[in-house]
C-alpha cells in the first residue's frame, strides 16, 4: 500500500499469468466462472483506503473484476503485444478492481485467457490456485451444476487479523532480536564487477536466463546435500554464496529468499499475499572446506525458517539500513 501510493503507476507488482484454451468456447460460463472466483476469494474483491489510524481493507460484496475482450482477427496488435500490455497496466487500489481478465481471441476454437493481479492480493502460491479453481468452476458452469470445491474455513482479512496479533505478540520480539543479532547492526552492499553504474531509483525490468544441467551433477549435488544433511537448496545455496565471494571478494553474502509464509494449514488453498522474505547471511572469512559452508548455509536456514514470522518490512523498519534507491535493502 505504501508502495503503490508512493509510485501509483508502477508495474513491478503486477502478477499476471495466462493459459491457451483450445476448443469452443462458452463466454456465458467463462463470466460465471470468474464471478464465483471472485465471490470464492474475498481479496480478489477488495480495495484499500486510508485514514488517520492508517491503511485499511474494504470488502466487497460484489464479484467486481476488469473485464476485456480482444478479437485478434480484426485487432492489429499481436498476441505477445497485448498479454505484455496487460502485464505492465498499473492497478488502482483505492478503487479497483485488483483483479482483472483478459481475452484474447485466435479464433473461433482458441483463446487465451491472461489472469492479473497486484501482489497485495496475491502471491506465486496463490496462481495454481486461481487456475485449478476456475478450471472447476468453469466445468461445473458449462455443465450446468453446483462446483465440486471445497469450502474454505478462512479468508485473507482472518488472516491479516491473526498477523496483527501475531505482531503484538512478544514471540516475535525473540524472533526480531535473533535478525538482529544474525545481521549486525551493518548492512553492507554486495560487491560486484559492474559494467555500468547502478540505476536510481531501479529499473524492474530484468528476464531469465535457463540453464540446463547434466543428470550425473544433478545427482552428485544430491549426494553431497546428502551426505550434510542438507537439501539440494541449501548446497546450491553455498554454491551461490562462493560465487559471489569469487566474484566480489565480500566476505560477508547476504542472499534474499522468499518463503510462502503459508504456516497454518488453513492458508494453504486461500488465494493472497502469504510470501516473506529472509535473509540468509553466509560467513566467508578465513579459508574453509566446501562442505564446512554447506553446513553453515543448512544451519543458517533453518535458524532463518525458525524464525520467519516476522515480515520483512518490519525488519528492515528495525534495523534502519541507509536507504538507497539503486538497491534492495539488507540484500542485493
Amino acid at each position: 500500500w505504501f508502495l503503490w501510493n508512493l509510485l501509483p503507476d508502477d508495474a513491478g507488482y503486477n502478477i499476471t499469468g495466462a493459459v491457451r484454451l483450445r476448443g469452443a468456447l462458452d463466454i456465458d460460463a467463462l463470466k460465471t466462472a470468474l464471478s464465483g472466483l471472485v465471490q470464492r476469494h474475498e481479496v480478489l474483491r477488495t480495495t484499500y483506503d486510508q485514514n488517520a489510524d492508517g491503511p485499511f481493507q474494504i470488502i466487497h460484496d460484489e464479484p467486481v473484476y476488469g473485464w476485456r475482450v480482444v478479437d485478434l482477427t480484426t485487432n492489429g496488435q499481436s498476441e505477445e503485444d497485448l498479454l505484455s500490455e496487460g502485464a505492465r497496466a498499473p492497478f488502482d487500489l483505492r478503487n479497483g478492481p485488483v483483479f482483472r481478465v483478459l481475452l484474447i481471441r485466435v479464433s473461433d476454437h482458441e483463446h487465451v485467457l491472461q489472469f492479473g493481479m497486484h501482489h497485495i492480493a496475491s502471491d506465486g502460491w496463490s496462481m495454481p490456485i486461481l487456475v485449478n479453481d476456475f478450471c472447476t468452476l468453469y466445468a461445473a458452469a458449462v455443465e450446468g451444476r453446483e462446483a465440486a470445491l471445497p469450502p474454505l474455513d478462512i479468508q485473507y482479512a482472518d488472516y491479516a487479523l491473526w498477523q496483527r496479533e501475531w505482531l503484538d505478540d512478544a514471540a516475535l520480539e525473540d524472533q526480531l532480536a535473533y535478525w538482529k543479532d544474525r545481521l549486525g547492526g551493518e548492512q553492507p552492499v554486495t560487491t560486484l564487477p559492474l559494467d555500468r553504474p547502478r540505476r536510481a531509483p531501479r529499473d524492474r525490468r530484468g528476464g531469465t536466463f535457463g540453464v540446463q544441467i547434466d543428470a550425473e551433477i544433478v545427482e552428485g549435488l544430491r549426494r553431497l546435500s546428502r551426505k550434510h544433511g542438507a537439501t539440494l537448496f541449501m548446497t546450491l545455496l553455498a554454491a551461490f554464496d562462493l560465487l559471489l565471494h569469487r566474484y566480489g571478494g565480500d566476505e560477508d553474502i547476504r542472499i534474499g529468499v522468499p518463503v510462502a509464509g503459508r504456516v497454518r494449514v488453513e492458508t494453504e488453498g486461500l488465494v493472497g499475499f502469504f510470501v516473506n522474505t529472509l535473509v540468509l547471511r553466509a560467513d566467508l572469512s578465513g579459508t574453509m572446506p566446501v562442505g564446512s559452508l554447506i553446513d553453515q548455509v543448512r544451519d543458517r536456514m533453518l535458524e532463518a525458517q525458525s524464525n520467519q514470522d516476522l515480515p520483512f518490512e518490519r525488519l528492515v523498519a528495525a534495523l534502519q539500513p541507509v536507504r538507497d534507491q539503486s538497491v534492495s535493502p539488507l540484500f542485493q
